[in-house]
This record gives structure tokens, sequence and C-alpha cells, in this order.
């Protein structure tokens, strides 16, 4: 986290390929990852690294905002919608969904 937000994605993203080396069920660590892709506009991988995380956790609120603001960006807004919706069932009081 600490590299990414000084802009030093390539050290971030060591750490968290290092993070997914030891332990690949890490759901946390592809959020992290997919977000990374995303600001670097490598949507593609963004796409399936949340879906990773969202298979190894289904329950991971986190990653159905995330990955609804990635469809949002796209313009594609039902499944956007869908993503946010689905963040607001599993906890209905998260402000940031």
């Amino acid at each position: 986290y600490l590299y990414s937000s000084k802009g030093d994605y390539d050290h971030a993203f060591a750490d968290l390929n290092q993070a997914l080396k030891l332990n690949p069920n890490y759901a946390y660590a592809y959020i992290n990852r997919g977000n990374l892709y995303s600001s670097k506009g490598d949507y593609d991988h963004a796409f399936a690294d949340l879906n990773q995380a969202l298979k190894l956790d289904p329950n991971y609120t986190d990653a159905y905002i995330y990955r609804g603001y990635l469809y949002s960006s796209k313009g594609d807004y039902d499944h956007a919608f869908a993503d946010l919706n689905q963040a607001l069932k599993l906890n209905p009081n998260y402000a940031y969904a």
C-alpha cells in the first residue's frame, strides 16, 4: 500500500505478486493488485484480479465496489449497478457503496 500511495507501482506490484505467491488464496492482495492495474489503465487485468478475489470470497464487499467502479468507468452501468447493489446487500450500512 505504501509503495502505491507514493506512485511506486513497480515495487507495489512486486510485493503483491510475492504475497500471492506465498498465499494464492489471499483475496485482499487480488483486490489491491486489481486496483493498481486499474490505476494504470489495464482494465482487463483489473477485472481478472477482482473476479478472482470474489471467487475466493464471494462476500467481499470492497471487491464488488471496486469492480462496480470499473464497470462504471467503462460505461457498463447495468453491471456497475448490479455490483454496487450486491455490496449494499452484503453490508447495507456501508456508506462507501
